[in-house]
């Protein structure tokens, strides 16, 4: 996706995944090479790469996507936006959530969240808080010879008077950009909103679209090609929807042109 418009330039890359049996503590243990969650450093490799002649590029990724190693070995010149998921520790021995639920909130704001799954299109009206942090690498992955802390920035976005048996929003943020002011809080969550449009893709490919889950393709390498078609496809189809749903910032929140996000800057969304 393009940082300044939004829109959907198309695909980086793509990986099936065939899950397995095995024990959850043995797959723990075991070197990121040898996980699922490699995909995630893989994918941002892959981004660099295929976008090498952008300004800049950012990975986007849902709570999944919090891991240590993605962080500790991104490659040069590839930015990490990702929820947080895990109440990390902190180099000086604090924890995470605990030190950004300590922040009162930096300003308040609004933003319009669309209808999914148990909920409807409504206002919000949230409070930032940001600060910048050291994490501490886990313990499983010392031995990996990883670097003993990154130095991260996390945002927390989160809903003030909700409505009455709705869930508040509620966002905590990792990311590798620098943010210094609440402008700049609040422009990464408007970039963290973009995943949006791809959650929307796969609903195109899924419920509200291709179907491609009630395929009877049994043979593995048809299917693959079926689903890969159907992936191509889908990114054309999405753009005019798109265009009609395009995102509107979170007030106050910076313009591209007085933010980080200048011309030729590319956001990949996981």
């Amino acid at each position: 996706m393009d940082a300044d418009d939004g829109a959907l330039l198309g695909l980086i890359g793509g990986q099936f995944l065939e899950r397995g049996s095995g024990r959850r503590g043995v797959r723990k243990q075991a070197p990121v090479e040898e996980k699922e969650s490699f995909r995630w450093l893989q994918g941002a490799d892959e981004a660099g790469s295929v976008c090498a002649g952008a300004q800049e590029v950012t990975v986007i990724a849902d709570r999944e996507g919090d891991i240590y190693e993605a962080f500790a070995l991104r490659s040069h010149g590839v930015g990490m936006l990702v929820g947080a998921a895990q109440d990390r520790s902190l180099d000086e021995g604090a924890r995470l959530f605990a030190a950004v639920d300590a922040l009162p909130p930096a300003g308040l704001s609004t933003l319009d969240l669309p209808a999914s799954a148990g909920r409807r299109a409504r206002r919000a009206r949230v409070a930032a808080r940001f600060m910048p942090m050291r994490l501490a690498c886990p313990r499983g992955s010392r031995r990996m010879g990883l670097a003993p802390h990154v130095d991260l920035h996390l945002v927390d976005i989160r809903e003030v008077d909700a409505p009455t048996g709705a869930a508040p929003v509620h966002w905590r943020l990792l990311t590798t950009q620098a943010v210094g002011s609440l402008p700049e809080a609040w422009t990464v969550a408007d970039l963290y909103r973009r995943r949006w449009v791809i959650e929307q893709l796969f609903r195109t490919l899924k419920t509200k679209g291709f179907d491609i889950e009630a395929l009877q393709i049994e043979e593995p390498g048809a299917r693959r090609k079926m689903v890969t078609a159907a992936l191509a496809a889908a990114v054309p189809l999405h753009r005019p929807w798109l265009r009609r749903h395009r995102q509107h910032p979170c007030k106050n929140a910076p313009s591209a042109a007085n933010g980080w996000m200048s011309p030729n800057k590319l956001r990949y969304a996981r």
